[in-house]
């Protein structure tokens, strides 16, 4: 294994070097380094489409962020009414009650679970489980590819995992 690492880390050094050469200088059959050249481009592959979905999802936060100023905006001039807004987040979230109802199952089996095993929680860590419960229900009840949501989630962990580290925001 260590061979066909070093002949994988020879690639990413020196692309333009023989296949040939490379299998002689790390002592393994021409075919292993062909396999660690695949290898090495289906992981690129990966890498670039990531990138690419971060960008899009980068260019989707942005273009939300730009219509939920707007909107709230309107909002705030009075020109959306209660029953537009509440459209409109149903649209994006599910029903409501639907939405309450798989939140307040997740709570209550953090809660049993938590107190089962007599786990102790600060104030921040448990508010954390909970807005992340209650996100979780607005992705399941609503709409899975809203980026926000699964931004939102990642927050409330790095706001726990800065608190843990003792970074105060």
């Amino acid at each position: 294994m260590k061979k066909y690492l070093k002949a994988k880390k020879m690639l990413q050094d020196s692309p333009d070097m023989p296949l040939i050469e490379i299998a002689k200088a790390c002592k393994v059959h021409v075919a292993t380094v062909y396999k660690a050249k695949k290898m090495l481009r289906e992981e690129q592959r990966g890498q670039q489409q990531v990138a690419t979905a971060l960008s899009d999802a980068v260019v989707a936060l942005e273009e939300f962020k730009a219509q939920e100023a707007t909107f709230v905006a309107e909002a705030g001039s009075g020109s959306v009414d209660i029953g537009t807004l509440l459209t409109v987040r149903g649209t994006r979230y599910g029903r409501f009650k639907d939405t309450a109802q798989v939140a307040q199952e997740l709570k209550r089996v953090l809660t049993r679970h938590a107190h089962a095993i007599n786990a102790s929680f600060s104030d921040s860590q448990w508010e954390a489980l909970e807005m992340i419960c209650h996100k979780t229900a607005r992705i399941v009840n609503g709409d899975p590819n809203y980026v926000d949501s699964w931004l939102d989630i990642a927050g409330y962990a790095q706001l726990i995992a800065d608190e843990l580290r003792g970074i105060d925001r």
